[in-house]
């Protein structure tokens, strides 16, 4: 993944201008994970790889939570036209 696709990610999370997707929400809940946490693993975490989906190409990414200790997978998508 170009290092441009990850800045243009982090600064999207920076801006507060993503969605959580409902099942996003309940894979956080049952992680005992906050959107804080989801946060930090993308902006400090590093892309484990892509994949291709219905709906357009997805980004993998592991960071660590906000305790600094939990490693995290996060699964993005940019939806075109958006930010």
């Amino acid at each position: 993944m170009p290092q441009g696709d990850l800045n243009r990610i982090r600064e999207v999370i920076r801006n507060h201008a993503y969605e959580f997707t409902r099942h996003a929400r309940q894979e956080a809940i049952a992680d005992d994970l906050h959107r804080l946490d989801v946060e930090a693993a993308v902006l400090t975490g590093c892309l484990h790889r892509t994949e291709k989906g219905l709906l357009g190409k997805k980004y993998v990414i592991v960071g660590k939570a906000t305790d600094s200790t939990r490693r995290v997978g996060v699964v993005f998508r940019l939806i075109p036209g958006s930010q």
